[in-house]
């Protein structure tokens, strides 16, 4: 999604222009530093995140939208956004997820907790080039 020195993301006018929102190329996100960011980014990055959210819902054909900046918030996953000078170009979730798991040798269950990629989208427009 491509965005502008004002602050436009999408068509929408953000409290805080994306290149301060994510200062790096890839920005890291998580439930600890939305809770410390002021509300005017947490407000931004809502609308960033629930973007990409339906997007990756949409495109994996998913009846609901698995990330989004409430989920985000009651969870230990970390949330990696891409960003290039003009464009917020994808996401990636991660985080630890209860799985089991069986052992056919022992003919057991058992339970872990790897960590897994949870969800990721990459903008239409950079799909197959080399960014996901």
């Amino acid at each position: 999604m491509e965005f502008d020195a004002s602050g436009k993301y999408d068509g929408r006018m953000l409290e805080v222009p994306v290149p301060r929102l994510l200062p790096s190329q890839i920005t890291v996100v998580s439930a600890e530093t939305m809770r410390i960011a002021s509300q005017r980014h947490r407000n931004a990055l809502e609308v960033i995140i629930d973007n990409f959210g339906k997007r990756s819902a949409v495109a994996q054909g998913l009846g609901a939208v698995i990330t989004t900046m409430q989920k985000l918030m009651c969870t230990d996953h970390k949330l990696y956004i891409h960003r290039s000078d003009r464009a917020v170009n994808g996401i990636l979730k991660v985080g630890r997820k209860h799985l089991f798991i069986r052992d056919v040798a022992a003919d057991k269950m058992h339970e872990i907790e790897p960590l897994c990629v949870l969800d990721f989208y990459v903008h239409e427009s950079l799909q197959k080039r080399g960014i996901g």
